[in-house]
C-alpha cells in the first residue's frame, strides 16, 4: 500500500525583534522532486498569527523568483518589531492558482517563530 504525505514541512524560525528576515524556499514535492508550478496566475501568501488565539500579527512578503520554484519571502524590520518576545507565533507559505474557491490551493511550509529582544 502506498502512503500519500500532504503535510506542509515545518520550517521554524528564531530571530531577533527588529530584524530584517528573507529567506529563499524551493518548492517541492514530497520526494524532493521539484514541484510542478500549475499555469496560470499564481498567488503566494504566508501570514504570522498568535498561537494563543490565532490574531494576525503581521506578514511575508512573498515573490516568486522569475518562473523558477523558488519563492523569496521576506519580512521588514517594521513587521518584527511589532512581535513581542516571549509570545509565540505561527506562519505558513501558501500558494493559491486561479480563482480563490475552485483554483488549486497547496500550503508549501509551516512553522514557529521565537522572537528574542534586541540588545542594541
Amino acid at each position: 500500500m502506498a502512503n500519500l504525505v500532504f503535510t506542509p514541512a515545518e520550517v521554524n524560525i528564531s530571530m531577533t525583534k527588529g530584524d530584517s528576515l528573507s529567506m529563499n524556499v524551493t518548492l517541492q514535492n514530497d520526494d524532493g522532486t521539484a514541484y510542478g508550478l500549475p499555469a496560470g496566475v499564481l498567488t503566494f501568501t504566508s501570514s504570522i498569527k498568535k498561537v494563543s488565539d490565532s490574531t494576525s500579527a503581521g506578514t511575508f512578503t512573498c515573490t516568486q523568483v522569475g518562473s523558477t520554484n523558488v519563492i523569496t519571502m521576506y519580512m521588514s524590520p517594521t513587521t518584527s518589531a511589532a512581535l513581542v518576545p516571549g509570545t509565540q507565533y505561527k506562519y505558513d507559505l501558501q500558494m493559491a492558482a486561479g480563482n480563490d474557491s475552485t483554483g488549486t490551493k497547496k500550503t508549501f511550509i509551516k512553522g514557529t517563530i521565537d522572537v528574542e529582544s534586541d540588545v542594541t
